[in-house]
């Protein structure tokens, strides 16, 4: 894919434009962006709670077949959170696929995998790991 350096230019100019007149202020950084933390940050959230329900640091090879790791998956992508005092349900993942999941019978394969999945290293990308 080649990226044209003019479309990019014009596009963040389009962007910065369009966040300066949603926070009524010149955008200089993301962090400073008060639409930016309401539009967008919310998914930092998402990521923090899905990972606490995840628990993924109590699972255990005994636990493979038992539906437990298959359990605290789907309650990890059925995450609920409260960002900028609104509830707002996980959209980072189709909610088709969410119920598709929950209604999946114990699976050991499924768990084996989701827990050769907890022993990858992460990548680190704007101080969250992924």
């Amino acid at each position: 894919m080649t990226i044209s350096t003019e479309n990019l230019e014009l596009l963040f100019e389009k962007f910065t434009k369009f966040v300066s007149t949603k926070d009524k202020k010149t955008f200089t950084e993301f962090n400073g962006s008060k639409y930016i933390d309401t539009a967008e940050n919310y998914k930092y959230s998402f990521y923090d709670e899905a990972r606490e329900n995840l628990g993924q640091k109590w699972w255990k090879p005994e636990n493979i077949g038992s539906g437990k790791i298959q359990n605290a998956v789907s309650s990890a992508i059925k995450t609920r959170v409260i960002h900028e005092f609104q509830t707002i349900d996980n959209n980072l993942v189709d909610w088709r696929k969410k119920d598709a999941f929950a209604k999946t019978k114990k699976n050991k394969n499924l768990d084996t995998t989701l827990q050769l999945n907890k022993k990858m290293p992460r990548k680190r990308i704007s101080g969250h790991l992924i």
